[in-house]
């Protein structure tokens, strides 16, 4: 059962997607986010898990992200918690940008402080499946592309036009 009003189609969203923002309220946990009904579906087992496999197969589904990161922070769990947030920014790409900072800086000291900076630099330009960052292995959408890119290929030479004699 997916709740059409809180799924985001990719063609829709833009700055600010009310969608988006439409998911956010209060909850003890991330201050600025509420508690998230998913649906029965999630019953016995491990909740985390079945979310991360629902944003898998609903990557544009808000609440699935939130109740997830919201989750994982009420249990502490930061490797998890880290690879939920980089999912979030993956799908939410530039648009709600008062939800995405609510929810890096709700996670920050939860994931540590190398890994909240590396979800820091990806808020104003988003993030995506192939970005590079510090390794993110319970995220569900990002590709695995970690480090920095330490080689820019910049091309200055002039075109280079070849003729040939008979």
């Amino acid at each position: 059962m997916t709740h059409r009003g809180l799924v985001v189609e990719r063609t829709e969203r833009g700055p600010g997607e009310a969608r988006w923002e439409r998911a956010a309220d209060r909850v003890p946990g991330i201050p600025g986010l509420r508690s998230i009904e998913v649906g029965s579906d999630l019953a016995g087992g491990d909740t985390v898990e079945q979310l991360a496999r629902r944003v898998l197969r609903s990557p544009d589904d808000a609440r699935l992200h939130l109740a997830r990161v919201q989750a994982l922070v009420d249990a502490g769990r930061p490797d998890e918690l880290y690879g939920a947030v980089v999912d979030f920014l993956i799908a939410t790409g530039t648009s709600a940008e008062h939800l995405r900072r609510t929810v890096v800086s709700g996670a920050a000291a939860v994931v540590g402080a190398e890994r909240a900076a590396a979800l820091t630099d990806h808020l104003a330009g988003g993030l995506t499946a192939t970005d590079p960052i510090p390794p993110a292995p319970c995220s569900v959408l990002h590709l695995g592309i970690t480090g920095r890119p330490l080689v820019e290929v910049v091309d200055r030479h002039a075109p280079v036009t070849v003729w040939s004699t008979p």
